[in-house]
């Protein structure tokens, strides 16, 4: 950039972002703070530093420790931005004040640095009180005398880690209480437990499960409520149709999806509940649906954290949790109804035929070789043929798909000597699923079923979600990948300037095109803004357009700028600038697409100024013909005028002699007076051939161009006194008409600028032969046309001999000689065409 191009100081801190504007245009004067050029220089220093960081910081002038930060801070106040500027912290956080007022007296007093990691602080910057978690340090500014004039804020928030973390923690022991489910456990209290050591996250929870027939849903267990409370009743009407005037919760039997629940409707004023002083603002009923239900079986309500958004992490948590539980009833379910099978069993060894045909679990008893002893009517039923019609048959026959499964190969180790075995195994014709157990028995073996179809699916549903969730999220992962790829791809591949800046106007990323354009690499870019690179009086009126942009005014716009490069030169940029938001709708990124157009400004300039020439050519010649008009009105005036005159006056006095004395008039005297008047005509001829002369040498239609040189030359010497050697190669061949006024007229004027501007004494002229043209050469001993001013080669004169040379296919050349001097050089080629006719008037 080159030093001579620098921005005018109209801020106090230099760059373009929000808050560094808020901060300049704000009326300190108005605060205990004053103006800002009388803030203390380690102040200042610390401003300067906050509004030049990505990093979210803060500066609080003491000793009423008001607020300065920068853009990476306002996500950190909410909806207190912009209007915390300037206000000190306890105005702006009373609810914190408390917390936040000793560690800056701290600070303030002590001049040592504190830190606090991951610090609860309780803020309203949402519109109600928010669990929010810091990581903060904060440091004393210093003044030259070494006592502390403001604290020095750098901060971190890490509420969504520490939310996360804490989530994550219970879904850890609630997953490990719904494996030990499977394991053998067979109450729900480990995951009442478990739900119940996140009080914050997780306020108010209770579990309702449906009994079958009883036309209710008990209540399991509930945590959060420190006593009975009427919005959640020990059992609620399942489902409401059967119920007159059933409770609200019991519409939940025929809803597939979860309900969102005003908190107010099902908590009162007085009850007390979670970890936090106030009510869950809202609760989240869970329906739990087996596939092929018609109604939901179980449902959970999970009072949501008063102090927290229902974001998607939130959600996914609940969600996930509603899963787990969901898993752990059916698993409890299932367990509890072998628990039941085997006290049955226990009870009734004495009794066993009538223990058997009360049971609703499937009861087989078969011998060593797997050949019917005994069973139950529900074996008879689940098997399809009548009790007498099974005694004695081998099992493999009348199971199907028994024979080399894992339960065959299961009965036969319990038979082997081996304990108790229980194995799942598919009905693979009605897609069912039973859980059977295997006991060892005296005269062979005993075999209990009950069917798990529910919770197979339930399970299946569970890991067919989770294996579509990977898919899902390795697909997302790989097109991710590959359109990174492909943007980066095309980023750097692109044959025009491509340029990342953030809305300070500092490059954060540019494709080998634009440092091409630049002239500076990446890294060298990084430490530079585009204004570093515009030229000054192009990037104002663009700053402004850049400010529409940001503020959302517009969605894009077009600039073309000059830059400064690297090596020093200057080029045209044509810049398409548009502007990227983040996941809140904030301005984050401005992108601009640049390419070179030095060759259209170039062709653009060169076609001004051609239309500029051929104006002012024009005009000069309006007025050389004007000139020449007057010029010869003044000569038929002044001289031709005054000869004719006298010629008149002779032939009337002439004529008045005759009347008066007739034929006395002598013979002489009338002779006389005609030689006199004869005279007088003669003077008019001659004045009238010189005029014609002065407007077309008559030897350049007679004798042809090099006669009119010499004769011109020749008249020049004898009208300015200057000499003026002439020298013509003789027999040259004659140029063509247009070749031959070009010579002419550029010969004229080069005389012409001689007398005007050179002084000189004395002109040389030559005209010779060059290959297949003329080259005029017109030289003096003037003062040279360097030494006659600035206008120099731009002087009408010389604009009207070059363009006559460039009408005419040939090149003019004027430069000044040493030691004193000016040499005007035409080449014309011999014949050319006339480019117009051209004839004076």
């Amino acid at each position: 950039m080159d030093d001579s191009i620098t921005r005018p100081t109209t801020s106090f801190f230099p760059g373009d972002g929000e808050m560094v504007r808020a901060i300049n245009e704000k009326d300190w004067s108005a605060t205990p703070l004053g103006h800002m050029s009388t803030w203390a220089p380690a102040i200042r220093t610390a401003v300067r530093i906050c509004l030049a960081s990505q990093f979210q910081i803060m500066v609080l002038p003491g000793p009423t420790l008001r607020y300065i930060y920068n853009d990476a801070s306002i996500p950190i106040f909410g909806n207190k931005h912009p209007a915390a500027l300037g206000q000190r912290v306890a105005d702006v956080w009373p609810e914190a004040w408390g917390a936040i007022e000793p560690v800056l007296s701290t600070v303030l007093a002590t001049g040592q640095a504190v830190r606090q990691d991951d610090w609860l602080l309780v803020l309203n910057r949402n519109g109600y009180p928010e669990e929010a978690y810091f990581t903060l340090s904060y440091s004393p500014i210093l003044c030259e005398a070494g006592s502390a004039v403001g604290v020095f804020v750098a901060a971190m928030e890490t509420s969504r880690r520490v939310l996360g973390e804490r989530r994550q923690r219970t879904l850890g022991e609630l997953a490990t209480q719904v494996a030990l489910r499977g394991a053998g456990e067979h109450t729900l209290e480990p995951v009442r437990q478990a739900l119940a050591g996140n009080p914050y996250d997780l306020p108010l929870t209770a579990l309702y499960v449906a009994t079958p027939g009883s036309g209710f849903a008990e209540q399991v267990f509930c945590t959060g409520l420190k006593g009975g409370c009427a919005g959640v009743p020990k059992r609620v009407a399942w489902p409401a149709a059967e119920r007159e005037g059933a409770h609200p919760l019991s519409h939940l039997a025929d809803a597939f999806e979860p309900v969102l629940v005003d908190g107010a409707d099902l908590l009162g004023a007085t009850d007390c509940r979670g970890g936090w002083p106030e009510s869950p603002r809202q609760v989240l009923a869970l329906p739990f649906t087996a596939p092929g239900q018609a109604i939901a079986h179980a449902f959970m309500l999970v009072g949501l954290n008063p102090r927290a958004p229902l974001d998607a992490e939130y959600r996914h948590f609940i969600d996930t949790i509603a899963s787990l539980v969901a898993t752990a009833v059916v698993a409890v379910a299932a367990i509890a109804a072998e628990r039941r099978l085997q006290r049955q069993v226990a009870a009734a060894r004495h009794d066993l035929a009538s223990v058997l045909e009360r049971t609703s679990d499937a009861f087989i008893s078969v011998d060593r070789a797997l050949k019917v002893l005994s069973l139950n009517e529900s074996a008879a039923i689940e098997l399809g043929l009548g009790k007498q019609g099974l005694i004695g048959r081998p099992l493999v026959e009348v199971v199907a798909d028994l024979a080399g499964s894992a339960l065959e190969r299961a009965m036969h180790a319990t038979l082997a000597g081996g304990g108790p075995v229980t194995v799942e195994q598919p009905h693979k014709s009605s897609g069912r699923w039973f859980n059977v157990r295997c006991f060892p028995a005296p005269d062979g073996l005993i075999v209990f079923a009950n069917e798990i179809t529910e919770r197979k699916q339930a399970e299946q549903v569970l890991l067919t979600a989770k294996r579509d969730l990977e898919r899902r999220v390795e697909r997302g992962s790989e097109e991710l990948r590959q359109a990174n790829a492909l943007l980066a791809a095309v980023f750097d591949r692109a044959p025009g300037g491509i340029a990342i800046t953030g809305t300070d106007g500092h490059f954060v990323r540019a494709n080998p095109a634009y440092q091409k354009l630049a002239g500076l690499d990446e890294a060298a870019l990084a430490q530079r803004g585009v204004a570093d690179l515009a030229a000054l009086e192009d990037y104002l009126p663009a700053a402004t357009r850049l400010a529409a942009l940001r503020e959302g005014d517009i969605e894009s716009f077009q600039v073309e700028l000059r830059f400064r490069r690297a090596d020093g030169s200057v080029i045209w940029a044509d810049n398409f600038v548009s502007l990227i938001r983040d996941e809140q709708r904030r301005p984050r990124y401005f992108v601009h697409i640049a390419n070179d157009i030095s060759a259209r400004k170039r062709g653009e300039a060169e076609s001004a100024a051609g239309q500029r020439e051929l104006k002012v050519l024009y005009e000069r010649l309006q007025t050389v013909r004007e000139e020449e008009r007057i010029a010869l009105a003044r000569e038929v005036h002044d001289q031709l005028g005054q000869i004719l005159s006298a010629a008149k006056i002779d032939v009337k006095l002439l004529e008045a002699d005759i009347r008066q004395h007739g034929a006395a008039l002598p013979l002489d005297t009338i002779l006389a007076e005609l030689a006199s008047a004869c005279a007088t005509l003669d003077r008019a001829m001659h004045l009238v051939r010189d005029i014609a002369t002065e407007l077309r040498a008559p030897d350049l239609d007679g004798q042809g161009v090099y006669a009119a040189i010499a004769w011109h030359a020749r008249d020049f010497e004898r009208r300015t006194r200057i000499k003026v050697d002439v020298e013509l190669c003789a027999g040259q061949q004659q140029p063509g008409a247009a070749a031959a006024e070009a010579l002419l007229r550029i010969f004229h004027e080069a005389l012409t600028n001689v007398l005007r501007h050179a002084h000189a004494g004395h002109v040389w002229v030559s005209v010779e032969r060059r290959a297949g043209a003329l080259l005029l050469r017109v030289r003096d001993d003037g003062a040279g046309i360097a030494r006659r001013g600035p206008r120099g080669a731009r002087s009408l004169g010389i604009t009207g001999m070059r363009e006559r040379a460039t009408l005419a296919h040939g090149r003019l050349t004027v430069g000044p000689l040493r030691p004193k001097g000016t040499l005007v050089s035409a080449l014309i080629p011999m014949h050319t065409a006339a480019p117009f006719n051209h004839h004076r008037k």
